[in-house]
């Protein structure tokens, strides 16, 4: 995982040196992303200087309280992602 992490980091950044006025969106899996020590602590560590995670949840039939702990916080590990999405599936 790190590996692959470190790979989407080094070619994202190796881009963005040939193409510095570009905006680059790199989709990766929630496990890439969520909790920190992913994607993003990557590319801070290879000089980028902003990184944002837009996390996104897909919910069926979730009481309201499920859903608010979906999108909370975790105790432990923090935010998810800088932005938290959930979307109910019908």
């Amino acid at each position: 995982q790190s590996l692959w992490d470190d790979t989407m980091a080094w070619t994202s950044m190796e881009y963005l040196k040939l193409n510095p006025k570009k905006v680059l969106v790199v989709m990766a899996g929630d496990f890439h992303a969520s909790y920190g020590g992913g994607l993003k602590d990557r590319f801070y560590a290879r000089g980028a200087n902003q990184v944002y995670e837009i996390s996104q949840d897909f919910v069926v039939d979730a009481s309201f309280q499920e859903i608010v702990e979906l999108a909370s916080p975790h105790p432990v590990y923090g935010a998810r992602g800088d932005l938290t999405i959930i979307s109910e599936v019908q």
